[in-house]
C-alpha cells in the first residue's frame, strides 16, 4: 500500500506519500533472510528522525530507510535498512560506521539492536540528488574511512525469531521529510522465509 513504480533515472520502487512511512506485507514463520538493494535521493538522515524524537517507537517513522517488522501493536522488529547521509560530516544522521575518524555518537533505537545496516552513497559532503552509481546496503562502495561495508555484513541479513509465528512480515519505506529533500528508493527486494 502506497508503493509506486519510478521509470527514471531507474527502474525502482518509491513510497508515495512524503514524511511517513509506505508499506508492503508478506507471509512467513520463524526464518527470515534475505537482502535490499536501495537507492539515496537527497539528504537522508538515519536515525535522525529517532535522535530528534526518543519517544518514537518502531511504530513511528524511526529511520529513514526500509524497516522489517511483523505483528502489530506493537510492530516487532526483524531489520531495518539505514540510509546515512554522508561520509562526512558528524552529525546525527549518520551513522557509528560513516567515517572512523569523525564517528558519531548517535542513540540506535534500543529495538533494534544489532539487526541492521547502514549506508551512504554520499562520499562526500552530500547534495540534493539521486545518487544512482553506489547502490546502498550492498556492501560495496564505501569510502576508505567508511566500515559500514562490514558491519554485519551486507547485503545478506539472516534472522530467526524466537518463536513461530502467524504474523506478516511488513516492509516500509520510511523517510520523515518531503520526498523532494531525502527519499529512499528500491530496486532489489530478495527475501526468504520459513
Amino acid at each position: 500500500a502506497g508503493l509506486k513504480l519510478l521509470t527514471t533515472p531507474k527502474r525502482l520502487c518509491a513510497k508515495n506519500i512524503d514524511g511517513s512511512c509506505s508499506s508492503a506485507t508478506f507471509n512467513y514463520d520463524t526464518h527470515v533472510c534475505g537482502k535490499i538493494i536501495g537507492y539515496q535521493q537527497g539528504s537522508t538522515d538515519g536515525f535522525w528522525p529517532y535522535y530528534w524524537n526518543r519517544h518514537f517507537t518502531i511504530d513511528d517513522t524511526y529511520v529513514d530507510g526500509i524497516s522489517l517488522t511483523h505483528g502489530r501493536n506493537p510492530r516487532k522488529h526483524i531489520w531495518t535498512f539505514v540510509a546515512a547521509l554522508d561520509e562526512v560530516q558528524n552529525f546525527p544522521n549518520v551513522c557509528p560506521c560513516t567515517n572512523i575518524n569523525n564517528p558519531a555518537s548517535i542513540p540506535i533505537p534500543p529495538y533494534l539492536g544489532s539487526d541492521y545496516f547502514c549506508d551512504t552513497a554520499s562520499e562526500g559532503r552530500f547534495q540534493f540528488r539521486f545518487y544512482p552509481n553506489d547502490p546502498l546496503w550492498d556492501g560495496q562502495g564505501c569510502g576508505r574511512l567508511n566500515t559500514c561495508c562490514s558491519f554485519n555484513n551486507p547485503p545478506w541479513f539472516i534472522k530467526e525469531l524466537p518463536s513461530s509465528t502467524s504474523d506478516d512480515m511488513e516492509m516500509r519505506l520510511c523517510a520523515s521529510q518531503m520526498r523532494g529533500h531525502e527519499d529512499v528508493n528500491f530496486e532489489t527486494v530478495e527475501l526468504y522465509v520459513r
